[in-house]
């Protein structure tokens, strides 16, 4: 989505869709890999779907990290759903 709006541990608050690409280039150029999401919970209220996981990877250093992600998701016209609302600890 164009206005969609991730909120990273960082703090920051990146806006649209070339933001967000260019947040996650720098994780993966820093050898970010194995990215999984285990999901917690769902919940679904009109055209919005909210869904609380898990998420792990592999640091560059090959060390684990994780920690919990909350996402929104917009249902388009055609059934479809975007991502609205992205953030994680």
């Amino acid at each position: 989505m164009d206005d969609a709006i991730f909120l990273p541990p960082t703090h920051d608050v990146v806006e649209g869709p070339e933001g967000v690409q260019s947040f996650f280039d720098g994780l993966f150029q820093n050898g970010v890999t194995d990215h999984q999401l285990e999901v917690i919970n769902v919940m679904e209220g009109g055209d919005e779907i909210v869904a609380a996981s898990r998420w792990s990877a592999k640091g560059g250093d090959g060390s684990d990290i994780g920690g919990i992600a909350t996402h929104v998701f917009e249902r388009q016209n055609d059934g479809s759903l975007k991502l609205k609302l992205h953030t994680f600890n």
